[in-house]
């Protein structure tokens, strides 16, 4: 009976977590292409002029797409929220995005690059970005609940 016992305590042919070596496994992922797109409105799509790009959200992830060489390039956003919207600035080095979610950013991201800016100025989400023709403002729409407007000098 003592050895029936025994037996659930620690199954045949497997040993307990402790007497395992522990491992470390460093792995880096990066992402090499995006097969997915999450866009639902106009505001989700837009297109460089200067240089042919065309950005498009993916989650949290903007997909910087060169049609004539079928390459891509991303913008990943560090904090996990879905773009909602985006827009090349006019000279095409710049690309502001808007999220969804509790306290959504607006933020301008150099294209190649990184952040630049971002303001938190919605509560729900962001329906819709864009450069002024300037590109010195940043214009964002919040959601339909949000019914904020904002206007403001991302340098």
């Amino acid at each position: 009976m003592a050895d029936r016992a025994d037996r659930r305590r620690q199954p045949v042919g497997r040993k307990s977590r402790h007497s395992q070596p522990r491992k470390r496994f460093i792995s880096r992922v990066t992402l090499e292409k995006v097969l997915g797109i999450s866009t639902v409105g106009s505001s989700f799509l837009t297109s460089d002029p200067n240089s042919g790009h065309i950005a498009y959200p993916a989650g949290c992830v903007a997909v910087l797409l060169h049609p004539q060489k079928n390459e891509q390039t991303h913008i990943i956003n560090t904090s996990r929220k879905p773009f909602t919207a985006l827009d090349f600035s006019h000279d095409g080095k710049h690309l502001v995005t808007g999220e969804s979610g509790h306290m959504p950013c607006v933020r301008v991201w150099e294209v190649g690059g990184g952040q630049v800016a971002e303001v938190q100025a919605h509560k729900y989400g962001v329906s819709c970005v864009a450069f002024s023709s300037s590109s010195c403002y940043v214009v964002s729409v919040g959601f339909q609940h949000d019914r904020t407007v904002s206007v403001w000098d991302w340098r």
